[in-house]
């Protein structure tokens, strides 16, 4: 009689080894690296409120607090605060002929006048997709979906770009219901990958 756990053990360690991998590669992040850009000229960014994209209210100002956290962890730029940001933004906006609450483009002009005002070489911006969690029979997972990028205040341009979407725990986690991530230590996992694209 062939015992089938013997038969069948190196194609389930091949496939645990798969699933491994797959779970690996999932959540990588996609960046950009302006190849003329002089990053030893930056001191001084402003990191501007990121749009929400998401059905989470607070999403937007919930990642962008992480990001600015992380920021200020690596000690490379000084970080505007984000009252005086929005003050800045506000009389700028008000100059530019936008109404409080509208989208705004970030134009060259806009730009410009931000990075005088506020002192600083760059701005960052955000964009957050995703984020919440996603229920599959008895299992909850984490999810975020964020893009990042900085931009030249003089010139407008853009100098780095990121983006990164992750799910918190493995497949084999979510197997057996077990999630051994927040929402919040997800979204700072996936800041500090995004920010080592840049740094």
């Amino acid at each position: 009689m062939i015992d089938i756990t013997k038969k069948y053990r190196g194609l389930f360690i091949l496939l645990l080894m798969m699933v491994l991998v797959i779970s690996c590669v999932r959540g990588g992040v996609r960046h950009y690296l302006n190849p003329s850009a002089n990053f030893q000229y930056i001191k001084r960014i402003a990191i501007l409120p990121f749009n929400n994209l998401t059905d989470e209210k607070f999403a937007g100002e919930r990642v962008r607090s992480l990001v600015i956290i992380e920021l200020l962890s690596r000690g490379t730029f000084d970080i505007v605060e984000i009252g005086e940001v929005a003050t800045t933004m506000r009389g700028v906006y008000e100059e530019s002929g936008y109404r409080e609450g509208e989208l705004v483009p970030i134009n060259k002009n806009i730009a410009k006048k931000l990075g005088e005002r506020l002192d600083v070489q760059a701005l960052i911006l955000g964009s957050v997709e995703e984020y919440g969690v996603s229920r599959s029979g008895t299992s909850s997972t984490p999810i975020i979906s964020l893009s990042l990028r900085m931009v030249d205040t003089n010139s407008g341009e853009i100098l780095w770009q990121a983006s990164c979407n992750k799910r918190g725990g493995n497949y084999i986690g979510r197997i057996f219901g077990v999630n051994e991530k927040t929402m919040s230590g997800l979204t700072m996992e996936v800041a500090k990958k995004i920010i080592d694209t840049l740094l």
